[in-house]
């Protein structure tokens, strides 16, 4: 009995179709689809780089910086040499502690940073839209943004750490009294100021130092939000001074600021009744008025936010010949460690990208230029005599409060809080006290005691809104003349 198999003629190979491959069936197509897959999954992973450990939202524009007055007298710096000038710059704005895809009308500190890019290599101005830093002493910065960090074991930020870090450091005060204000939120990042915060030197061609503090003041005007407004463009757009300025730009309204130093002589310097080389403190401008040196414009949006904002590594360290530190100790501290951060975030090559490498031909002593380290001269010039002798002198200036036990760290903050009018006073009062009330009872009690110092009326008013009986806490405070400590009124 025969089976079916064994019945039935098996075809010719010669008449059978030959039906078409399925596509990927090549095992060489396959394997070299799924590289391009793993290619395009390793770029999304590793497409961002590290962020920011502060300031890490932010965005910026391209512009130019024209001089429009002489200072040659003051500093030798290339790109004041002439009036009319022009010198290409970037600026980037940032929220401090906001972190990626928080809303840009929260209370906080916005950085404000300009790369000035010269003949004469990057000259970096990394500062804030406040005028004074939270502490003076290095030492602090860690534990103060632990504080504002979040707690490690709910991860949720926790007011009472931050509370209890600035009730027991008054040098904190100033900038948490101008913080609280109405200067709080900007409503936008073209209607804020931005300074220098630091005290800077400057270098005049005959070597001639003055202590300085630079000011960007807003040619727009200064606009803040009151805490209704801000919670209403919370809930309609987190990246609100984020898109104005990006808008702006686009449509041609190109925002403006006004670059102004002040200045201070060495002997001025030493006569101070505080240090000049203090964060935490400004330079009344009665005594040291605004010096105007030119204006900023933004006019060009970057063409990739990730490439020429986000990658952009400013730095304090980055002078130009001309402009020079001062013997403040948290500057030395910036001038080291944010170098070492952008290292972290970027990698050791991120001085060879567009945006952070100078537009001039630059030595480096450490590729190879060792003739760069050899002495062209045993004896120090005059100017350079002069220079040198004016630095020693600010050291020890520096060296002497270093040693004070009393910074005097609330007469300040106490006349900034009596320049304001009854309906400023009360909103500030009121906005402190709400976040104070999220504390324990005893941090509430010694950053009040810490308010009585600096003015009885603030004091009372915080613990009044508090339920607390300010007069058990009531000590001697330093009765200063509002004139003579005249908080900077640059917007």
């Amino acid at each position: 009995m025969r089976t079916r198999s064994q019945t039935e003629t098996k075809p010719s190979p010669e008449s059978v179709e030959p039906s078409p491959a399925p596509t990927g069936a090549d095992p060489r197509i396959a394997l070299l689809r799924e590289a391009g897959v793993l290619e395009d999954l390793q770029r999304f992973s590793h497409a961002t780089e590290r962020a920011r450990a502060v300031h890490m939202k932010g965005c910026g524009a391209f512009g130019t910086f024209t001089v429009t007055h002489d200072i040659t007298r003051l500093c030798c710096a290339g790109l004041f040499g002439a009036v009319g000038r022009r010198t290409d710059v970037l600026a980037r704005f940032s929220m401090m502690r906001g972190e990626r895809g928080s809303a840009d009308a929260e209370r906080d500190i916005r950085g404000f940073s300009v790369r000035f890019f010269t003949d004469e290599g990057n000259w970096d101005l990394v500062g804030t839209h406040l005028p004074v830093s939270w502490v003076r002493d290095p030492g602090k910065f860690v534990p103060l943004m632990q504080s504002f960090g979040r707690d490690p074991q709910g991860d949720l930020h926790d007011p009472n750490a931050r509370w209890d870090f600035l009730s027991q450091n008054p040098e904190t005060l100033h900038l948490l009294t101008m913080l609280y204000s109405d200067r709080g939120i900007p409503a936008g990042y073209r209607f804020m100021s931005g300074f220098g915060v630091h005290a800077f030197s400057l270098l005049s061609a005959g070597g001639e130092r003055v202590w300085c503090k630079f000011h960007l003041l807003s040619l727009q005007g200064s606009r803040t939000l009151t805490d209704q407004d801000a919670a209403a463009r919370i809930g309609d757009d987190r990246d609100a001074a984020q898109r104005d300025l990006l808008e702006a730009i686009a449509r041609g309204e190109f925002p403006k600021w006004r670059l102004c130093v002040q200045c201070m002589s060495s002997a001025d310097a030493e006569g101070l009744r505080w240090n000049p080389f203090d964060a935490t403190k400004v330079w009344p401008h009665a005594s040291y008025p605004l010096v105007p040196i030119g204006e900023l414009e933004l006019n060009r949006n970057a063409s990739s936010h990730r490439e020429e904002i986000e990658q952009a590594a400013f730095r304090p360290s980055a002078f130009v010949r001309g402009i020079e530190p001062s013997p403040d100790p948290l500057l030395r501290a910036r001038l080291l460690s944010y170098a070492d951060a952008q290292f972290h975030r970027l990698g050791p090559e991120h001085e060879r990208s567009a945006v952070n490498a100078s537009r001039c031909p630059v030595r480096s002593v450490l590729r190879g230029a060792a003739s760069l380290l050899t002495p062209t001269a045993t004896t120090p010039s005059p100017a350079q005599a002069r220079s040198d002798a004016a630095w020693a002198r600010g050291e020890a200036i520096a060296a002497r409060f270093a040693a004070a036990t009393d910074h005097d760290d609330c007469a300040q903050p106490g006349a900034l809080f009596r320049m304001l009018d009854e309906r400023h006073r009360e909103r500030l009062t009121a906005r402190m006290a709400r976040s104070l009330a999220q504390a324990a009872l005893s941090v509430q009690m010694r950053q009040i005691a810490l308010l009585l110092r600096a003015d009885d009326e603030y004091g009372t008013r915080v613990a009044q809104r508090l339920g607390l009986d300010a007069s058990q806490l009531a000590t001697s405070r330093p009765r200063v003349s509002t004139s003579t400590l005249m908080t900077s009124g640059a917007d």
